[in-house]
C-alpha cells in the first residue's frame, strides 16, 4: 500500500487546487444547471466541506475523480422523441410502447413499506420507520408526475442498457431541456448512488450535497442518516 505523504492527500498543495476546482464545479452547477434553486445550498466552502462529511462522502475520492463531463445540452440528431406515459415511482418511468425506464445514478425513497423498505430504513435511517420512508416515497413520485407524466422526453444511455430487471437504464431529457434524474436530486427526493460508475458521478454528488446544504426533500428537518446501497 502506497504510504501518504505529508499527512494526506488533502495536504498537498495540488490537491488542495483540484479542491478549488470542485468547488468551482459546483458553482457551475449551480449557475449553468437547469435547477437555478439549487443556490439555496451555495455559501462558503467550509459549509460544503461540512456537508460532504455530513453526507458520508470520501472528499479524497471524490477529488481524484476525474471532470464530471457535462450532459448534452440539445437532443442528438436521431435521438428519437419519446413520451411519458406513467410515473411509476421518484426513479423510474414508463415510456410509449410499455418501455419501462429506471433513471441512472440516482434513488428515491419506496412509496410503499415492502421488502427493499427494510434494506432502505437500515441504509437511510430515516426516524419513523417505514411509514415515513413510505411518505418521502410518495412526495418523491408526486414530484417527479407534476414534472414529468405526459411530456416528451428523449433518451440518454451509457454502455449498460439495462438492469436486472429489464428496465431500460438511461438520462431522461424532458423536452424543455430538463433532466429528470437531475432534476430528482436538486429538489432533495433522490440520492446519488456512490457505489456505482456511471459518467455524471462527481456532478451528481455535487448536487446531492447542495440538495442537503439546502434542506430540501429527504435532507428537510436534518434527512436520513447514512447512504443509499449499491443496487436498486
Amino acid at each position: 500500500m502506497r504510504r501518504r505523504k505529508n499527512g494526506g492527500l488533502l495536504r498537498r498543495p495540488q490537491t488542495w487546487l483540484s479542491v478549488i476546482s470542485l468547488l468551482v464545479a459546483l458553482a457551475a452547477a449551480l449557475a449553468g444547471g437547469r435547477d437555478r434553486n439549487l443556490a439555496a445550498g451555495g455559501g462558503d466552502g467550509r459549509g460544503i466541506f461540512a456537508a460532504f462529511a455530513r453526507l458520508g462522502v470520501d472528499l479524497e475520492e471524490v477529488v481524484r475523480m476525474r471532470n464530471s463531463p457535462l450532459p448534452p445540452q440539445g437532443k442528438p440528431r436521431g435521438a428519437p422523441w419519446r413520451t411519458i406515459v406513467k410515473v411509476i415511482d421518484g426513479d423510474s418511468v414508463e415510456l410509449d410502447g410499455a418501455e419501462m425506464v429506471r433513471l441512472i445514478g440516482i434513488d428515491a425513497p419506496e412509496a410503499s413499506v415492502n421488502r427493499k423498505m427494510g434494506d432502505d430504513l437500515r441504509k437511510m435511517g430515516i426516524p419513523g420507520g417505514g411509514e415515513a420512508m413510505a411518505a418521502l416515497g410518495r412526495k418523491a413520485g408526486l414530484f417527479a408526475r407534476r414534472l414529468a407524466e405526459g411530456r416528451r422526453c428523449w433518451l440518454e444511455y451509457e454502455r449498460r442498457s439495462s438492469d436486472q430487471y429489464g428496465r431500460t437504464l438511461a438520462y431522461v431529457h424532458l423536452q424543455d431541456g430538463t433532466i429528470l434524474n437531475e432534476a430528482m436530486l436538486s429538489a432533495g427526493y433522490a440520492r446519488a448512488y456512490l457505489n456505482q460508475a456511471f459518467a455524471y458521478k462527481k456532478r451528481y454528488i455535487l448536487l446531492q450535497v447542495a440538495a442537503w446544504r439546502g434542506g430540501r426533500g429527504l435532507w428537510a428537518g436534518g434527512g436520513p442518516q447514512g447512504l443509499p446501497g449499491d443496487s436498486p
